[in-house]
């Protein structure tokens, strides 16, 4: 990574207490994010109404900032549009480097707010799509109270029903399934109730199996905030997905690069398709598309951004 000296990679170093000590690999703050993440302004691909912008017009337009210490990554919430536009002005940016295992822990202080016509997103790829898996860490829609948490896999992987806290359980993970395998957070964990909280910590172990905690600030765990994680002294997770039947964590996801995006509407069977089919947004706002809206209500988006304190890596 240009500018940017890692922690030479380690594998976890065993204790005599018996727990696995991990090496800091990633450190970013409001001070050096341009040096781990890239602005992307490709055309949406999931044709979303929007219009991700490079770093310079994003910080022109306070779409991107550093300020207490914080990284901003927002929307334009001023310019009226025409429906037919493009889209409304975002950001979407990438990692340079890439992981295959460890503990990624992202601490927020903001997390967009429920409300018709977003689609936020933090979530993981592998771009090589050999084998394709993605995981969608935390994804919203509408106005829908909860996150999402959700896999797309390649081949043909299937979540258990058991051993983490979220609900509406999805199961078939495979590529042909749009929606993917996973769970929906509770309202605490995402949008006004996790911000009225303080923010906190969202954490993805990718070990020998894929675990994700939300922790709000109060219940942030004491070996996190001391940089020494420890994922087998954490709470059930809020979801959970283990090698099973042929699929194990290692071969599937890999390579996986990091991703920031606040999209808009977007394809059916995307972040179109809840305006119509999985909520009350086309009767709640009269307007009978996603596009027409957000078009012509800038304003509803002044909360759509993350404010992130810090994203930390550990191997």
């Amino acid at each position: 990574m240009k500018g940017v000296t890692l922690v030479a990679a380690a594998c976890p170093v065993i204790l005599g207490t018996g727990v696995a000590a991990y090496n800091l690999q990633w450190d970013v703050n409001s001070s050096n994010f341009l040096d781990y993440f890239v602005f992307d302004t490709e055309t949406d691909p999931t044709k979303g109404f929007v219009n991700y912008v490079d770093q310079s017009t994003a910080s022109n337009d306070g779409l991107y900032k550093t300020n207490n210490n914080q990284i901003h990554l927002g929307v334009d919430s001023t310019t009226m549009l025409d429906s037919s536009a493009t889209g409304r002005n975002s950001v979407r940016v990438y990692s340079q480097d890439t992981f295959s295992s460890g503990i990624l822990i992202t601490d927020f202080a903001h997390l967009p707010v429920s409300v018709c016509g977003i689609w936020p997103a933090y979530w993981t790829i592998n771009n090589q799509a050999n084998p394709y898996g993605e995981i969608d860490i935390l994804e919203a829609y509408d106005d829908v109270a909860g996150a999402y948490v959700s896999l797309h896999t390649g081949n043909t992987c299937t979540l258990s029903n058991s051993g983490f806290t979220g609900t509406d359980v999805r199961t078939d993970c495979t590529l042909s399934n749009g929606g993917g395998c996973g769970v929906q957070s509770t309202s605490n964990q995402f949008g006004a109730g996790f911000n009225a909280a303080g923010g906190g910590v969202w954490a993805l172990s990718l070990e020998d199996s894929l675990q994700l905690w939300v922790f709000t600030r109060d219940e942030i765990p004491a070996d996190i905030t001391s940089g020494n994680p420890d994922p087998s002294s954490w709470d059930t997770p809020l979801f959970k997905f283990d090698s099973n039947n042929g699929c194990d964590v290692a071969s599937n996801f890999i390579d996986q690069t990091v991703i920031f995006n606040l999209d808009f509407c977007g394809d059916n069977g995307a972040g179109g398709q809840e305006w119509s089919d999985w909520t009350d947004c086309a009767s709640s706002t009269g307007q009978s598309t996603c596009n027409a809206y957000v078009a012509a209500n800038p304003s509803a988006y002044s909360e759509t951004y993350f404010s992130i304190n810090s994203i930390k890596l550990y191997q």
